[in-house]
């Protein structure tokens, strides 16, 4: 391997320093919102559980509604080397994600300084932060996940493909939401198998490192608490009843004051079951009863409100601005599906980001809008999903203006 020109590793400085620079000045340039939201509480005092020996349990609302076990383990973590102050922690998360996107851009040999651009881009679509809250580590994690893909890709080995696992299973921890897409993936990752025999198996290593670690913590988790609620929590029926029922306005930003504009008969009929306190799989069960009976007796209501969710994800954002990583994504993937539609089905490592891109957006919008709309906090997953899967169709892109320029 020839080593870099001085000029060329002088370029490489300036440019890293200049990251450096722009990224410590949108580090600091937000301030926490003073508002400590009661999930923000919740994931700190659970944080605190589990240093003083108390184990995952919320004393406060009795184990009703807990997260999984990710996001509190990073506030220990952080907790652990001395950073007690929910600010900072949400500086060195937002710093450590802003410095992953970028050398993510530089494995993608996007031109030099070009790449800088992504950093405002990512700056954009942060919501406000809440003390402890879960934004940062989402952040970080779905950066960190990206930047492994890409690498794993492009190097193709057993030491990326650990280190990809590991990720996956660190984004599915703080939360679930690409946990189907994990078992979907591995389930294909089976059929190539037949297919590539050898080739597959670190494809194979890297997803069942994944799913072994999350079902680890799944075993423990029954095992320890007799439910699920390390690698899954114990709550997300509770959002998914919220946007799934016939009493309330779907097509509309939900609070929970939504509830209490009902006459007092359809309050009763609509929050009981919320209100179940034997256990908290006796709700779920129930809740989950109340959304496939309003699915088949309600479908219209009920698509309308996954469409009218799903736009807010889209080109209906709170923020214009927050679009715009939307329709860079449509406007590439579309266009190099046109132009590059033959070649698509080659396996080429250009090819399976490329679908991974296209396909990765999809996903997320379509699993969002089944859950209930809270606001531009919402948004972070979805516009991370827009802009980072944007990042993944960039090589193809080369590919196809290399091959024009010659032509």
């Amino acid at each position: 391997m020839q080593k870099a020109p001085l000029s060329a590793k002088k370029s490489l400085i300036i440019e890293l320093t200049l990251a450096i620079g722009i990224i410590l000045s949108l580090v600091f340039s937000f301030e926490n919102s003073d508002v400590v939201s009661p999930d923000g509480v919740l994931y700190h005092e659970l944080a605190n559980n589990l240093v003083d020996g108390d184990g995952y349990h919320d004393n406060v609302r009795n184990d009703f509604i807990i997260p999984p076990v990710g996001h509190p383990l990073v506030i220990l973590l952080a907790n652990s080397i001395g950073i007690n102050n929910p600010l900072t922690f949400a500086r060195i998360l937002f710093f450590l994600g802003l410095l992953i996107a970028f050398f993510t851009t530089k494995e993608l040999k996007i031109p030099q300084y070009f790449r800088l651009l992504i950093l405002p881009l990512m700056y954009a679509i942060i919501p406000v932060i809440y003390d402890w809250g879960i934004e940062m580590s989402l952040f970080f994690s779905i950066n960190l996940t990206v930047f492994c893909i890409i690498r794993f890709l492009q190097n193709y080995n057993l030491k990326t493909a650990v280190f990809l696992g590991l990720s996956i299973a660190l984004n599915l921890l703080i939360r679930p939401v690409y946990a189907p897409f994990l078992y979907l993936t591995l389930f294909c990752a089976f059929i190539l198998l037949i297919k590539f025999k050898r080739k597959s198996i670190p494809l194979l290593i890297s997803l069942t490192l994944a799913a072994g670690i999350v079902n680890g913590v799944m075993l423990l988790s029954k095992l320890s608490f007799g439910d699920k609620r390390l690698s899954a929590g114990t709550y997300s029926e509770i959002p998914l009843y919220c946007a799934n029922n016939e009493y309330i306005e779907l097509r509309q930003v939900y609070y929970s004051s939504r509830w209490s504009e009902l006459s007092e008969d359809d309050y009763h009929a609509a929050v009981d079951p919320l209100q179940i306190t034997t256990t908290w799989e006796d709700r779920a069960d129930t809740l989950k009863k109340k959304v496939i009976s309003f699915y088949k007796n309600h479908p219209g209501k009920a698509i309308g409100g996954i469409l009218w969710r799903a736009t807010n994800f889209t080109y209906n954002q709170p923020k214009f601005i927050r679009v715009i990583p939307f329709i860079i994504w449509g406007a590439l993937s579309l266009f190099l599906f046109w132009v590059r539609r033959k070649k698509l089905f080659i396996p080429t490592k250009e090819n399976s980001m490329y679908w991974i891109g296209l396909l990765a957006p999809f996903y997320t919008v379509a699993i969002l809008s089944l859950f209930v709309y809270v606001g531009e906090r919402y948004n972070l997953t979805s516009n991370l999903a827009f802009i980072l899967s944007a990042l993944l169709c960039v090589p193809m892109l080369q590919i196809y203006l290399k091959e024009k320029k010659k032509s």
